[in-house]
């Protein structure tokens, strides 16, 4: 998801891998814990922590990452594996009791949003290359600021998300990937981002029920809701800042050697991404869930998680992601014609 294209790296850097390897966990995890968050408060203040970071760092790498180098191509990419993905997954669902087999291709409230919202980012920069970036990030933060009053947008062409996500996107092209290497090289802000790390996750533990209202502000998709009235656009600042501080922690945090499997993981999100939610509605409809129901058995389910990214992980599982990122779908006459 999220995801850095294999395709844009020249040479892959340890640390990016890394981090991307604890947000791909996170992502599982919390697709998992979200069928239980309503009855297991442990999962509800699971779920705020995973959430506070998890997307906005992803987004914010896959900008650290941008270049405007064949920009169709890369649209052309990201839409086709959101459709693919999309389908599949009606597909399946016509297999599965009780899920919801409706194929709705541009209303993306389930997991092919994200894909489709990173070809709107990298289509958005292309058009603005040429405007002065910190004046296009001031604007897209006030748009993001004051979108959550308007009750239309929402999740019709995931306009909400790529909306409110858009500022971290852009925020990663303005960053240079030596400037995070140096600063994850500090051993003060380890230390400082580690006790930041465990405050927030306490805080998440002993406020479950006070902060778990931020749920529909994390995942971006929703209006301000009645009950923020006119301070919606500071609670979404203070979920940006929540969001920028966490993911800083993340980044500073995360070793930079070669970790070998983790490493590996965090290489391949993209089918991560692609198999992982299909895999457990299957999971779902055959009662995996139901594990949680005790201390051990939440646990259990965790690790079973974390055990499906990281089969998800395994070679197999790079088909079709693989395939789309590695396909060419303008000729050179069309690439020249798009130039022109």
């Amino acid at each position: 998801m999220f995801l850095i294209s294999e395709l844009a790296l020249n040479k892959r850097i340890a640390l990016f891998d890394n981090v991307k390897c604890i947000l791909i966990i996170s992502v599982v995890i919390g697709h998992f814990i979200d069928y239980q968050t309503d009855t297991i408060s442990a999962y509800r203040a699971f779920y705020i922590f995973i959430y506070s970071f998890h997307m906005p760092l992803f987004i914010y790498l896959s900008g650290l990452f941008h270049s405007y180098k064949d920009t169709l191509q890369k649209v052309i990419r990201y839409l086709l594996i959101s459709f693919l993905l999309n389908v599949f997954i009606f597909v399946e669902k016509q297999f599965i009791p009780g899920e919801d087999g409706e194929l709705q291709l541009f209303n993306l409230s389930g997991i092919p949003w994200f894909m489709f919202a990173l070809a709107a980012f990298e289509a958005i920069t292309y058009i603005f290359k040429n405007v002065n970036k910190k004046f296009l990030l001031a604007f897209a933060f006030a748009l993001a600021l004051f979108a959550g009053y308007d009750s239309s947008i929402g999740d019709f062409l995931c306009l909400s998300r790529i909306i409110v996500f858009y500022p971290f996107f852009l925020l990663g092209t303005m960053t240079g990937r030596d400037k995070i290497v140096a600063l994850n090289q500090k051993k003060a802000h380890k230390i400082a981002c580690l006790a930041i790390l465990i405050g927030f996750f306490v805080i998440c533990c002993v406020f479950t029920d006070e902060i778990y209202v931020l749920r529909p502000m994390l995942t971006a998709r929703h209006p301000y809701e009645n009950r923020f009235a006119g301070n919606g656009i500071f609670i979404r600042m203070l979920c940006y800042g929540l969001s920028a501080v966490m993911s800083y922690a993340i980044l500073c945090v995360t070793p930079q050697r070669d970790l070998k499997c983790i490493t590996k993981v965090g290489a391949r999100t993209q089918q991560i991404y692609f198999w992982h939610r299909p895999i457990l509605y299957v999971l779902a409809a055959v009662g995996l869930p139901s594990i949680c129901a005790t201390t051990p058995g939440a646990v259990l389910y965790v690790l079973c998680a974390i055990a499906l990214t990281f089969l998800c992980a395994l070679k197999p599982f790079s088909f079709p992601t693989k395939q789309i990122m590695h396909a060419h779908f303008l000729t050179t006459k069309q690439k020249e014609n798009v130039k022109t």
